[in-house]
């Protein structure tokens, strides 16, 4: 048995080189232009990776474009300038030909969609699906994907991510390693890859590395949120080593990521959220946390937000790598506009909730699943803590 398991590292160590190296040599092709687009919400993670590679990729003669479908916060641009040491961004090319996000239709994004599509190479960066570019309008995603599926061909489309694959899309070159805590640990491997490998520039932008320490830092909440494996701190070291040779350093990094996230949304959320984290005692393996309307009244207000339902899948994976007593994390906001609640309920990645999710008609993927509640909110929590040990007993080993 112990043979086998090295056999098996071996065949995925072997499976990970051959995708990186075909990334990168797809990556090092210069004949034709690149359009980088992170998710949205934006996050420092996500905006960080696709600044970083179309910095590598522009020093390398690239035609490269950062896209930003919808403004980002002056916040975030405020730390981008100060990692960066500049406020003159010539590859971030914001809003396109468009600067708010209320301006968009179905036309114009159909529009967006195929000019792209006819002059350039589209790079998904920290997201696994075109679809997650306009999350909050679905006739949006619809109008991108159509053209995408109309356009499209294969190699058209190239996703760089750290997120589990639920969906392909034919046509969509898919380079994911989930084992990454943060997307900007897969990009750096990819980088230096590239740079290892590809004849090019011999001046390379010491920055890429000061914003790979920056999305690292941010999306790991200066790395206590995320359990990090072994190979993310050799990571980590690396980076030091070379921020130090370009005259930067990680002190420095953390400092100003966590003036962001004092006052940001996703870490106000998350010092909420983690405070409201109990253990219901006839399932002590899954951590319950209740918010309710008045305890989000507060960061609605400061940030204008009217739900936080985008949120919710990171707050879950951080709150299970904090608190690693836990095999599950089951969340519950009150939703007043729709009058009832909303139930997140997400389990480590060797569990599959997949009978749960279709016995409740919920949304998710293999280990995480979401629905809303119309009725009583101690109905809920009862029907949640016997499902979920009805289940654990039954079918993981918890």
């Amino acid at each position: 048995m112990l043979w086998a398991h090295i056999e098996n590292k071996n065949v995925i160590s072997y499976i990970s080189h051959v995708m990186v190296s075909e990334l990168v040599q797809v990556l090092g092709q210069p004949s034709y232009g690149k359009v980088i687009v992170p998710h949205t919400p934006y996050d420092l993670d996500g905006v960080c990776s696709a600044y970083a590679l179309g910095k590598l990729l522009s020093s390398y003669g690239h035609e490269v474009k950062v896209w930003l479908p919808h403004t980002p916060s002056t916040k975030l641009m405020q730390v981008i300038n100060t990692v960066t040491g500049t406020s003159e961004h010539p590859l971030l090319h914001i809003g396109y030909a468009l600067e708010e996000q209320e301006t968009y239709n179905e036309t114009i994004v159909t529009d967006i969609a195929s000019y792209i599509l006819n002059n350039y190479k589209v790079i998904i960066v920290d997201k696994n699906s075109p679809d997650k570019v306009f999350p909050d309008d679905g006739e949006l995603q619809e109008a991108f994907i159509r053209t995408l599926e109309r356009f499209g061909k294969k190699g058209d489309i190239i996703v760089i991510d750290h997120h589990e694959l639920q969906t392909k899309y034919d046509g969509i070159m898919y380079y994911v390693r989930d084992q990454y805590c943060a997307n900007s640990f897969w990009m750096f491997e990819v980088i230096m890859s590239f740079l290892e490998n590809i004849n090019g520039s011999s001046e390379i932008d010491c920055s890429i590395f000061s914003l790979l320490a920056t999305g690292i830092l941010s999306y790991t909440l200066l790395l206590r949120s995320c359990n990090l494996s072994a190979n993310e701190y050799k990571i980590l070291y690396k980076i030091s080593y070379y921020l130090e040779s370009c005259g930067d350093s990680l002190s420095r990094l953390m400092d100003v990521v966590s003036g962001y996230h004092k006052d940001s949304t996703y870490y106000d959320l998350y010092e909420l959220v983690r405070r409201k984290v109990y253990s219901h005692s006839l399932a002590p393996n899954l951590a319950v946390v209740v918010i309710s309307h008045a305890d989000l009244w507060a960061i609605y207000e400061a940030y204008g937000l009217k739900g936080i339902s985008h949120y919710v899948g990171n707050l879950s994976i951080d709150l299970l790598s904090e608190f690693s007593n836990y095999n599950a994390v089951c969340m519950l906001f009150e939703d007043i506009q729709k009058n009832s609640i909303f139930v997140a309920l997400n389990a480590r990645k060797n569990i599959d909730l997949s009978s749960l999710r279709r016995s409740w008609g919920a949304r998710g993927r293999k280990n995480y699943l979401t629905f809303y509640y119309t009725g009583g909110l101690e109905d809920i929590i009862g029907q949640v803590v016997t499902a979920w040990r009805s289940y654990a007993l039954g079918h993981v080993n918890v």
